[in-house]
């Protein structure tokens, strides 16, 4: 799948893919959160208010216990929220869709670059190749990189 990389709100172009959310095997929303790809977080963050939007009562939900730096300017960040949540990477341009088992998904009140941040928590399960001369990201299965056929991993995958 190829991703067109968009602005953020300083007018950087910024590698952004679309997102759905599952909880419990359904599908929580039809249209697709736009995540950045953020190989420099470890978390896979989303915006407090789309938890309403995608229908999850953050009042149930467990507190993440930690302070987070999201890489914004070095702060850290507290008031978070943790819910696992099934993700699938979304193209319209493309026949298949990628699919991520459940993972914690932290939601913050604080302001996100965008509507989410897909981190390493995510990123782990995709092989994803930035092509920032070009303004775009190729994003696969990691098990379509960790093949037989490619032989400087010899078919091994990490995960």
């Amino acid at each position: 799948m190829e991703f067109v990389y968009e602005e953020d709100a300083c007018g950087a172009l910024r590698p952004v893919a679309g997102i759905l959310f599952y909880s419990g095997g359904a599908l929580l929303s039809q249209l697709p959160v736009k995540c950045l790809l953020d190989t420099g977080s470890a978390h896979t963050f989303l915006r407090w208010e789309l938890a309403d939007e995608l229908g999850i009562d953050l009042g149930s939900a467990d507190d993440y216990g930690l302070d987070v730096s999201i890489g914004l300017g070095g702060k850290y960040r507290s008031g978070i929220k943790v819910v696992d949540l099934g993700l699938e990477v979304f193209c319209q341009q493309a026949t298949g869709r990628i699919q991520i088992p459940s993972i914690p998904v932290l939601f913050v009140k604080d302001e996100l670059p965008f509507t989410g941040i897909l981190g390493a928590s995510a990123l782990r399960y995709l092989a994803v190749v930035f092509r920032e001369y070009e303004g775009l990201a190729n994003v696969r299965p990691a098990e379509d990189f960790y093949s037989d056929e490619c032989p400087h991993f010899n078919g091994g995958h990490p995960l």
